[in-house]
């Protein structure tokens, strides 16, 4: 489950902390894994990643092109966002979005084949495909040709062995992976240090 925040709480931590608090009393679930998209993908960086730390957010996928599929970021990998103004990482990982529903038209041919086109992206750069796939777009007499494509998408997916995780399950995997890099770069970093000495 995740938070899909109102137009004015990128810039809102009392509207945000109020949201959050809404859907978590309404799920009677703990908030140790929740992220967020903003609504039109409507933020103001860093600002918006330190509020959303601030009230415990875990990740955002907010990053992404309105008008396009492509990686807004520069990459398909998650990130923790760095605060210049701290000199510090920001508590909070960024699921960078690759794909919205609404920005490939035509047929249902051609949204699967832009759809795959970026994904091939993504496994050429071992990143991760996040995908935002409306609700309304299953909705065959409003988009034919997107809740045709859907299925093809999924198998697709299927065919080339990829698994679906949540965006939480995700960032688990990234932090231990982070973990393990750092705890690697400082054990080298010590071995450089005993080496130059002697």
């Amino acid at each position: 489950i995740g938070l899909h925040p109102s137009r004015k709480s990128h810039k809102s931590e009392r509207a945000l902390k109020w949201e959050k608090n809404r859907l978590l009393s309404s799920l009677d679930m703990p908030d140790t894994n929740l992220g967020v998209r903003n609504h039109y993908l409507k933020t103001y960086f860093p600002d918006t990643w330190l509020i959303q730390e601030q009230i415990g957010i875990r990740y955002d996928s907010s990053v992404g092109f309105r008008d396009r599929p492509g990686f807004a970021a520069g990459t398909c990998r998650p990130y923790q966002p760095f605060d210049l103004t701290t000199n510090r990482l920001i508590d909070i990982w960024e699921l960078p979005l690759c794909l919205m529903d609404g920005t490939i038209t035509g047929n249902s041919n051609e949204i699967v084949n832009a759809c795959i086109k970026i994904a091939e992206e993504c496994f050429k750069h071992e990143g991760v495909f996040v995908l935002l796939w409306h609700t309304n777009r299953f909705h065959h007499s409003e988009y034919p040709q997107h809740s045709k494509a859907y299925p093809r998408i999924l198998e697709y997916f299927s065919s080339r062995g990829c698994i679906g995780l949540t965006g939480g399950e995700i960032i688990n995997q990234y932090k231990q992976y982070s973990e393990n890099m750092r705890r690697f770069i400082k054990t080298d970093e010590r071995n450089y240090k005993s080496l130059s000495l002697t």
